[in-house]
């Protein structure tokens, strides 16, 4: 049996594992072809974590989730975030959990991951093929023939989204798979950074602990709190990317940032009215510097109509809980979101309604298996991307070999 994969980063190298392993577990002769378009496995990969690779979560849940349901449902419990570090552990990487639950290689680099994977393909026989871009698929009648030249029974597509073009993965599988007739959903940017009208740019650099929440229609569509970045189009950090995709699909949005938000607006307007009682001749930026950064601080005074250098002991009660309305939430127009370039990850693709969720099997085309990123899933910032990497791997990698 000869099976070709296209694509060489996280879920299609967890497949070519785990089909070589299945097929020698069942006394299959199998020759697995990794074909990456790329000169080398595993650029994605390399670059996630900011290179320290968090490959997975102590607590995964369907909440961590978004896209099409019934395939988390149905292939996450295949391999499991236990079954991941299980797996990592046995080829010779030690986990190292972070106090968010965020696991990582006790090396804290992405290389340690990679390198074991393609270890363990050379071990099992796997082949690649670099530099080599699949550019057309055509059905045979006991296979499919890839570029006009490389039969394979059954193929693998692990060639991910259109996020990161830059690192390979520029959307085009899914013209591919249009050739095919297999059809994704609309495609969407998503762990990006949120681009924000009128968004003030002497705020570029300034980062500050906070929560940003989507909001439209007076309903909250989603938020998440940590250390935000502000930039001179809008805000970035993790929990801008956690909700980015609330954002981008949902036009005429609106994204409140409220900072200091673990302190209720009674207690800083009590702050305040204090401050100004101790020191009244001190300035406005310095009382709100006891909560925010001095730039961020120096434009929350300016924007509540003071000049931040003027002294507190001027400013009536009512000045004083505008100013401590503004630290507890600023209101601004979501003009989009920084597009596939700047995203980590792709929301959309390929969904139940075309592949069988339990075996990943395109319900169309036998003999077709999809994994990664070109499926209609995608997870929040903290290792769920590549626990999904891993999960639909395993799910496509065993089944084609078996089905």
């Amino acid at each position: 049996m000869k099976i070709g994969i296209i694509g060489g980063g996280a879920s299609g190298l967890f497949a070519a594992v785990h089909a070589a392993l299945t097929a020698s577990q069942s006394n299959i002769a199998a020759e697995i072809t990794v074909y990456e378009k790329n000169a080398a496995a595993g650029r994605k990969l390399l670059a996630t974590g900011n290179g320290r690779c968090n490959f997975t979560n102590e607590d995964v849940t369907p909440s961590f989730y978004h896209g099409d349901e019934k395939l988390f449902e149905a292939v996450y419990p295949q391999f499991t975030n236990d079954d991941a570090v299980a797996f990592f552990r046995s080829i010779g990487l030690e986990p190292y959990t972070d106090n968010a639950g965020r696991v990582y290689p006790l090396s804290r680099r992405s290389e340690s991951v990679l390198s074991l994977l393609i270890f363990q393909c050379g071990r099992l026989g796997v082949k690649f093929r670099f530099d080599y871009n699949v550019t057309s698929v055509k059905r045979e009648r006991c296979g499919f023939l890839l570029n006009g030249e490389d039969h394979a029974d059954r193929l693998v597509i692990a060639a991910g989204g259109a996020a990161a073009p830059q690192l390979g993965t520029d959307g085009s599988v899914f013209a591919l798979l249009q050739t095919l007739g297999v059809r994704a959903t609309d495609l969407y940017p998503a762990l990006t950074a949120i681009e924000l009208m009128g968004f003030p740019k002497k705020l570029k650099g300034v980062r500050a602990f906070g929560t940003v929440e989507i909001v439209k229609d007076g309903k909250t569509l989603a938020s998440d709190t940590g250390e935000l970045q502000l930039t001179e189009y809008g805000v970035s950090g993790i929990p801008a990317m956690t909700v980015s995709e609330a954002a981008v699909r949902n036009p005429g949005a609106t994204a409140i940032l409220t900072f200091a938000p673990e302190t209720p607006f009674r207690e800083i307007c009590d702050a305040a009215v204090r401050f100004r009682k101790d020191y009244p001749e001190a300035s406005v930026s310095l009382f709100l510097t006891g909560f925010l950064p001095s730039k961020l601080a120096e434009y929350v005074a300016s924007a509540a109509g003071f000049d931040p250098a003027d002294a507190i002991g001027k400013m009536s009660p009512q000045a004083l809980r505008d100013l401590a309305g503004l630290v507890k939430g600023s209101r601004w127009r979501v003009r989009g979101v920084k597009g596939f370039s700047f995203a980590q990850v792709t929301a959309g693709g390929v969904g139940s309604d075309s592949v069988d969720p339990q075996t990943l099997c395109c319900k169309t085309v036998p003999g077709l298996f999809l994994c990664g990123e070109v499926l209609n899933v995608n997870g929040d910032c903290g290792g769920y991307n590549l626990q999904w990497a891993w999960s639909s791997g395993y799910v496509a990698g065993r089944n084609c070999v078996l089905n």
